[in-house]
């Protein structure tokens, strides 16, 4: 699945591009026109290479129908993008006093954290928040990040440049940083932020806003948010879904109720429209989908995560899976009989010739043994009402490996192929399974956490 896509990839190095400009942190760059640009472009910005090529003329040929409307100004997201476009521009030079300039671009520079269901939640976030508040979305992606998107924005880049100042994210921006919004607040250092006569040039050169696993002392007030717009320059690590928040604020509801008539949607459409899979992950999927789940005639998706932190017996969670599909109808029942009888059962044809039904089990488990348990129980056993049952199982790395480049392309793949079921089961406390029912579209079932021994 190594094959040689031409779509530009959100991870890909910037380095040796002679074209891309490095990027200061500065309170003094302005707007510029550019020759044969349509009006105003933020300087700073960067060009793009490409969109996807497979994903978005084929996605709608794999999914099923959605319950979910897209939003009514859906179309109008590229222009409320406006300062989210970022032009390609030479180089960022201070314009001379005399010179008046629109106010200047701001920036949001996402950085990721955890795995890859994390990092989609948060990411899909930090673009919410760019949208309400008019900042151009950066992303900082590390090598494991290449190869996973292409590019969302028509016309620019999203990767943050080559020759960024700050080099070592992960050192720099931790819960004791002294630029992190929380502790600024503690320190003082931003005292009288809200103050009408505070300006950027009085504060620090940029923010860091810390949202990793908690909101705790965060900045979901309206005044913490008048004093973060102050600032050019805002550095965003989390791990969380954090854009519930911005629907509780006053100051964003209209807007976003007129973006989102449906607040439980908001997900799905942001994931849409950010997310497209590179070319290598999209063949996964496509090759996957066409071998084991387009002649379906129903697609059931299972998906299991156990977390080495908080173990739970395998006999412990496969009971639970088994006990909550027969509760809830989920999965096919088993009319109990031998095996030799269940093997000479026809898979394509019923005794009057009519087609016999199709149901595929997509199981997705870091571990093999429940797809082999469950896959075994479909075999031994007829389903009740009928027809053939076939389970299957993309891959099972045993465990994660967010740093690995071709587990991520498996992960993300099969999020997607998930997300085409048309029903879905998903573990509590997983953003794996939250990302595939969100890009689904579909309210999900969501095996609550076994205790722990």
């Amino acid at each position: 699945t190594d094959g040689g896509g031409e779509s530009a990839h959100a991870g890909r190095s910037a380095q040796g591009r002679g074209d891309r400009p490095g990027v200061r942190l500065r309170r003094d760059v302005g707007w510029r026109r550019e020759d044969g640009a349509a009006g105003m472009a933020c300087a700073g910005g960067r060009g793009v290479r490409g969109r996807a090529v497979g994903y978005p003329r084929q996605a709608g040929a794999v999914a099923s129908a959605r319950p979910r409307r897209p939003p009514p100004r859906r179309a109008a997201l590229p222009g409320l993008r406006r300062l989210l476009v970022p032009f390609p521009v030479r180089v960022a030079v201070p314009l001379p006093p005399s010179v008046t300039v629109p106010p200047v671009c701001q920036y949001t520079v996402w950085t990721p954290f955890n795995g890859l269901g994390n990092r989609m939640l948060a990411l899909a976030s930090t673009f919410l928040h760019a949208l309400l508040t008019d900042r151009v979305l950066l992303v900082h992606a590390p090598h494991e990040f290449d190869g996973l998107f292409c590019e969302p924005f028509p016309g620019s880049s999203w990767t943050l440049p080559a020759g960024f100042p700050i080099a070592d994210f992960d050192g720099t921006f931790t819960m004791l940083s002294p630029t992190s919004y929380k502790n600024m607040k503690k320190a003082g250092t931003i005292n009288g932020g809200e103050n009408p006569n505070v300006t950027a040039e009085t504060l620090p050169a940029y923010v860091f806003l810390d949202l990793i696993q908690s909101y705790t002392g965060a900045a979901f007030c309206e005044a913490d948010q008048r004093v973060l717009a102050k600032f050019n320059w805002m550095v965003v690590k989390s791990d969380v879904y954090f854009a519930t928040a911005f629907f509780l604020m006053p100051v964003y509801r209209r807007e976003l109720a007129r973006l989102f008539p449906e607040k439980e949607a908001a997900f799905h459409h942001l994931a849409r429209y950010l997310f497209h899979p590179s070319n290598d992950v999209w063949a996964i999927v496509r090759e996957f989908h066409e071998a084991y789940l387009a002649g379906a005639d129903e697609r059931i998706g299972l998906q299991v995560r156990v977390f080495p932190e908080l173990p739970v017996p395998f006999e412990t969670m496969y009971g639970q899976i088994m006990r909550c599909s027969e509760q809830e109808g989920l999965l096919p029942k088993v009319a109990e009989r031998n095996a030799a009888a269940a093997r000479n059962t026809s898979a394509v044809s019923s005794p009057d010739g009519r087609k016999t039904k199709l149901t595929s089990i997509l199981v997705t488990s870091l571990s093999p043994e429940y797809y082999e348990r469950i896959r075994g129980v479909y075999q031994a056993n007829r389903a009740e009402t009928g027809g053939y049952v076939a389970v299957h199982q993309p891959s099972h790395d045993g465990v994660q490996h967010t740093e690995a480049r071709g587990h991520n392309q498996r992960a993300l793949a099969e999020i997607y192929l998930l997300s085409f079921c048309d029903r879905i089961v998903t573990t509590a406390v997983s953003t794996f399974g939250y990302v595939a029912h969100g890009l689904a579209g579909v309210r999900p079932w969501v095996l609550l956490r076994s205790p722990s021994p």
